[in-house]
């Protein structure tokens, strides 16, 4: 069969895809740092606001909860604009191919020696998934160190931060 006869390309190409994952992977470890040091940087500057709440009579799960609820918006409104940045890149590919081609004068992934003119552009729903739930789950869990912080701090020290 085809199938048999292209097994080389084809273990390429599913060689790609696991190398892409891995990339992804990385990128999305990196992403969970920035997170990171950005709600450090929140709860730094909210910890008088922390304090106040707690003084009202905030417990420290509420605290928690509000900072995890503030990052799994931030994870679903990040992976829902990068799905749709990257299906509109994908829908388009094959033009910027043509017209990134045009531009420096060389012929971007040639049909001679990738055996098709032009470049896959399907998507497997499942992948996409698991990357945006993967996404979603790296922002709330790159959050919960700081919530956690946040919420065991004593109501007076919070509230004596300068």
């Amino acid at each position: 069969t085809w199938m048999t006869r292209q097994r080389t390309i084809i273990n390429a190409f599913e060689q790609q895809k696991v190398l892409f994952l891995l990339v992804f992977a990385v990128i999305s470890i990196v992403a969970g740092f920035l997170i990171m040091a950005i709600f450090i940087m929140i709860v730094s500057e909210k910890t008088r606001d922390i304090g106040i709440l707690k003084s009202l009579g905030a417990s420290n799960s509420d605290i928690l909860r509000t900072f995890l609820s503030f990052a799994l918006i931030i994870g679903v409104v990040g992976a829902t604009l990068g799905f749709g940045i990257a299906r509109l890149f994908l829908n388009y590919i094959n033009p910027i191919k043509e017209w990134l081609g045009d531009l420096i004068g060389v012929k971007i992934f040639g049909d001679d020696v990738w055996l098709f003119k032009t470049l896959p552009t399907e998507l497997d729903p499942m992948d996409a998934a698991m990357i945006i739930a993967g996404s979603i789950l790296v922002s709330v869990l790159a959050a919960y160190i700081p919530a956690r912080r946040a919420a065991k701090l004593p109501p007076v020290k919070a509230l004596s931060y300068e």
